[in-house]
């Protein structure tokens, strides 16, 4: 078949908690899912209809009628459940199913467009062994057909403006489902997703192979399962960042084999994999990131733990790893197109580059970061992450006194996280972009909640640790903040600046200079606000040439930025002060000010 646009229906099913079916027996789950697959495909060829892609532990099927598709998917439905109901065990593939019209673009192997998303997401609303249905195929259903439908009323479904009527279809009590029209051929179809390579889906795929037990001991073998099936479960929660199913990387379980290969069965650019050794109270676990294309090793890292709650190890272990391969991810995928014309860049490798350049720092990096933040929604208007990385670079052209007038840069930084979040309330970074907008505004608390809503969307990502470790430090609960900062650096070895200054204020809060100094000393040198609060730090410990030094490297740089107030402007400064450093109480905020005051800058 042409890759070409046509109206179709679509049928979307997916198995019911894949994962916890894995983790109870991962090869006899793997067996019972690929028989349910099978069945379907079956029973969707015997209606005249064509399986068009294995997604990961989902299956979509196309017809030409709406009548054709409620009949394989009630037929499989059926004949799924009387399997399930012979088994002795709860290993059991029980599937929804969601039946949508729509345009879809694609080929015998890969089908894409609005009527995909659509089944897909009426898939979602079907209840165990259920069936949705949209309401304009249901509209085209001739009358005569034993089935019933129940009206589930008007649903508000990401990605679609209008909501959309929905109906749950059922056979009709004492009724027969109508015979196929033609025999089932050879599950062709079937054979050939399952068979052939999928394309390549993008250089932000990657797939999660089951981590090998190297201990010897069996009884650990639901530990690697766990540990493999949460940073599967984390990674998903990366936005930019396709993950491979579950249920097609447990066909790859053996990692002795070629990765490249393995990479190339999967359709994923990278490679997650390791392995668990468990010795009485303790655990080992390694993990690697692997090139898809090359073979190469891009990061390993191996952590020790004490086995006192194995559930409490196996969460933190995975989102550790979870928060670190989304970084080395992001990095690999910078390295691989950073030489590329403009003109073939994506809107995510623009926002990789606004990532890149915001995390450098200084007025170039920070203004070329907005520059690529636009491209991206340029290209794409409707790219949440990108409108919050615009806000957040206006954030930070404010905290660098690059502003020229600082309000209508606040202005944008607000606008930007306000569109972001309208774009896509489930994307965590608007609301990590609005926290940050909050504080500025010293809406505390406000501020709080979206840190919070930040961390339930994506707790793996460490940016959204730090806007809650603000909201707190400037909420005055400083040791919850210092812990919250903390977790931040060891979810993230590679010490994002926001975080390094956020511990450093704190420790010089508490007085404890020496310690500020040498936090605030790791800083990417670009940032101003290192060198005030280096240079305070300094001041405070009696460093007077140390102090002197870094705050008139701090005036060499302030003076070509238009944020700066005039030298003798003390009420100024003292505003700009406090706005750039809201945290504390006034006594705390004097403090500061003394630092300030003894190392030549002005209080």
């Amino acid at each position: 078949m042409d890759s070409e646009r046509r109206l179709a229906v679509i049928l979307h099913a997916d198995v019911i908690e894949s994962t916890v079916l894995v983790r109870r027996n991962e090869t006899l789950a793997h067996k019972r899912i690929l028989n349910a697959f099978r069945l379907l495909s079956q029973s969707i060829e015997a209606y005249s209809g064509a399986t068009r892609e294995l997604r990961g532990d989902a299956l979509v099927g196309e017809f030409n009628r709406a009548s054709d598709a409620i009949c394989a998917a009630i037929a499989f439905q059926k004949e799924n459940a009387a399997y399930n109901a012979e088994l002795d065990d709860e290993i059991q593939s029980c599937l929804r199913i969601g039946i949508a019209m729509g345009e879809v673009v694609g080929d015998d192997q890969m089908m894409t467009g609005s009527g995909v998303v659509l089944a897909q997401r009426l898939e979602q609303l079907a209840e165990r062994d259920g069936v949705c249905l949209q309401s304009a195929a249901y509209d085209t259903l001739p009358e005569y057909l034993p089935f019933q439908y129940e009206y589930q009323g008007e649903q508000v479904l990401k990605g679609f403006e209008e909501p959309v009527r929905v109906f749950s279809v059922s056979l009709k009590k004492g009724e027969s489902i109508p015979t196929p029209e033609v025999k089932p051929p050879t599950l062709t179809a079937f054979k050939n997703v399952t068979d052939k390579s999928p394309p390549p889906i993008a250089d932000t795929s990657i797939a999660v192979l089951p981590f090998d037990n190297i201990s010897g001991n069996q009884d650990q073998d639901y530990f690697c399962h766990g540990v493999s099936a949460d940073i599967h479960s984390d990674l998903t929660r990366f936005r930019d960042l396709f993950v491979s199913g579950r249920s097609s990387c447990l066909t790859v379980s053996d990692q002795t084999a070629d990765v490249t290969e393995i990479a190339k069965r999967l359709g994923v650019q990278y490679l997650v994999r390791g392995g668990i050794r468990s010795d009485k109270d303790r655990v080992r676990i390694i993990a690697e990131l692997v090139d898809g294309e090359t073979g190469g090793i891009l990061w390993s890292e191996r952590y020790d733990r004490v086995l006192q709650d194995i559930f409490e190890v196996e969460t933190e272990v995975a989102n550790t790893i979870a928060a670190t391969l989304s970084i080395r991810i992001e990095d690999a995928v910078y390295e691989r197109h950073k030489d590329c014309p403009p003109e073939r860049l994506s809107a995510y490798d623009w926002l990789l580059r606004g990532n890149r350049n915001l995390e450098l720092g200084g007025p170039e990096n920070i203004d070329k970061a907005k520059r690529e933040y636009r491209r991206a929604l340029d290209i794409d208007p409707e790219y949440s992450s990108a409108s919050a990385g615009l806000s957040i670079a206006y954030a930070y052209e404010m905290g660098e006194m690059l502003s020229e007038n600082f309000s209508e840069s606040l202005d944008m930084h607000h606008e930007f996280a306000e569109k972001a979040i309208a774009l896509d309330r489930s994307d965590s970074r608007g609301h990590y972009a609005m926290s940050c907008v909050l504080q500025y505004l010293g809406q505390f608390e406000l501020a709080d909640i979206h840190a919070e809503r930040a961390i339930e969307l994506n707790p793996s990502e460490y940016h959204n640790i730090c806007a809650r470790g603000y909201t707190l430090m400037n909420l005055n609960r400083v040791d919850e903040s210092a812990a919250t900062f903390n977790e931040s650096l060891r979810r993230n070895p590679l010490a994002p600046n926001s975080c390094l200054l956020a511990l450093g204020l704190i420790e010089y809060q508490e007085k404890n200079y020496a310690q500020s100094a040498a936090t605030i000393a790791r800083m990417t040198p670009s940032y101003i606000q290192r060198l005030s609060t280096l240079a305070a730090g300094y001041a405070q410990l009696g460093y007077d040439e140390e102090a002197r030094s870094v705050g008139q490297e701090f005036w060499n740089q302030i003076e070509t930025r238009p944020g700066r107030p005039a030298k003798g402007n003390v009420k100024g400064w003292r505003q700009f002060w406090r706005q750039e450093y809201p945290w504390g109480d006034e006594e705390a905020f004097e403090n500061l000010l003394e630092g300030f005051g003894k190392a030549g800058l002005p209080e």
